[in-house]
């Protein structure tokens, strides 16, 4: 195997780009991508480009931002770029250290093209994938949002932050209709009426695969129907969760460069490089390297998505709880070591499947892991903390592992009430667990 098995991005970037002024409106914005059939416009000001998306359009709107406002006035992402010679690892490892779903494509300084998730699927090869690998063993049960059909467009319009976003209907645990991000943005860019229930704009049927598929298929699915997620379902037809394009292209890049480790001289160069960027993982985790869970920047949005529930709705409070694990070994805390590193993949394994299908979690930091919970006060969050703890140790009560769980909680209904707990969490739960060893 040598590096041409590792597509240039200039052989995949979409070539087509809409640059705008930054005095364009948002609504000019939105008709130009219509225009044009793209998800997004790149806004040239300052010797800098900056990337205005559907993302960013929808947040907008549902902040009640005006649709004249200039996109001088708006804060937009700076659109990170690579040299168009570079490789799709390359390109992966971009959008991932930015946490962006989109990568300018340069020449120099000229830009070129912009490649997404969607591009880097098209250049996966599947001879490089585990076939045999289950999509129910990857499913992020966390991003499942569903709806009863009588819910009003105009009132869920904050679940749309991202393109892979959608809002399942459904009767019962049965999915009847699919809304996804570029659904309401074509209705919102139409012009047309936002305050009729779901059934007046959701897709029916639903296009489902089953938990038993393989990621082979799930691949082949979001390629054929072009679209940037899959409803999952179990054998009974019921709703189980979601499987996202983003999911998928990490899973397959992570296994396509752990398979390359194993043909020696040719790769060395590229690895070598891989493992200096990536700080030599083998003995640290990093927040958000489990699979199923968000990392600490997504899990952060959906807690700013909360406060703006709850400031737009007068809505109940929402609680969080913060789970760090440490092994003790006579009177000491064990770390870096293989059984602890065993230990917090099978937790980070089974976390999502110990919480509510509307409750979030992410890999926090280091050995530690954070729980959303949406309209549950801190007495209701000491019940689900007690709860998972328990399972936490009865998952480990077979191992030997001398164990200890330390839990932080706070009912949160305020941006100063969470800022915070997010001091307090990230200052004093590492001196807290080695007080106790």
């Amino acid at each position: 195997m040598t590096l041409s098995k590792f597509p240039p991005v200039a052989s995949i970037a979409q070539k087509q780009v809409a640059l705008s002024h930054s005095t364009m409106t948002v609504a000019q914005a939105a008709k130009l991508m219509v225009e044009k059939n793209l998800s997004s416009v790149i806004v040239e000001k300052d010797c800098q480009r900056y990337i205005f998306s559907i993302e960013a359009l929808l947040a907008h709107l549902a902040r009640d931002g005006d649709r004249n406002a200039l996109l001088s006035d708006i804060s937009l992402p700076v659109l990170p770029c690579i040299q168009q010679n570079q490789h799709v690892l390359a390109a992966m490892e971009c959008l991932e250290a930015f946490g962006r779903r989109y990568l300018g494509i340069t020449d120099g300084d000229a830009l070129k093209g912009i490649l997404t998730y969607t591009d880097l699927l098209s250049a996966i090869t599947p001879t490089v994938l585990v076939e045999k690998k289950k999509v129910g063993e990857l499913i992020s049960r966390s991003e499942l949002i569903s709806f009863s059909s009588d819910w009003i467009l105009e009132d869920i319009l904050c679940h749309f932050n991202d393109l892979e976003d959608c809002v399942v209907v459904v009767e019962g645990d049965v999915a009847v209709g699919i809304i996804t991000t570029k659904d309401v943005f074509r209705i919102i860019a139409g012009g047309k009426n936002i305050c009729m229930p779901l059934t007046h704009y959701m897709s029916s049927p639903v296009t489902t695969i089953r938990t038993t598929a393989t990621i082979l298929e799930a691949l082949t699915q979001l390629k054929t129907q072009n679209i940037k997620r899959s409803v999952v379902v179990n054998e009974s037809a019921r709703l189980v969760g979601l499987i996202t394009q983003s999911e998928l292209v990490r899973y397959v890049y992570g296994t396509w460069i752990s398979l390359t480790k194993y043909h020696g001289g040719e790769l060395r160069e590229l690895i070598d490089m891989l493992d200096l960027e990536r700080g030599d993982k083998r003995g640290i985790f990093t927040a958000g390297e489990f699979v199923g869970l968000d990392d600490k920047q997504g899990f952060q949005r959906k807690l700013n998505n909360e406060l703006d529930r709850i400031g737009r709705y007068r809505s109940a409070p929402f609680s969080c709880a913060l789970f760090s694990i440490s092994i003790c070994k006579q009177n000491q805390c064990v770390t870096q070591s293989q059984p602890y590193y065993e230990t917090l993949n099978n937790i980070a394994a089974q976390l999502p499947n110990w919480v509510r299908k509307s409750d979030g979690v992410a890999h926090w930091n280091d050995d530690s892991f954070a729980a959303l919970l949406p309209h549950t006060d801190v007495a209701g969050a000491r019940v689900f903390a007690t709860r998972v703890k328990a399972c936490i140790e009865r998952l480990v009560s077979d191992t030997g592992i001398d164990l200890m769980v330390n839990i932080a909680i706070r009912q949160i209904s305020t941006k100063d009430q969470l800022d915070e707990y997010l001091v307090d969490i990230d200052d004093g739960m590492s001196s807290a667990v080695a007080a106790q060893c």
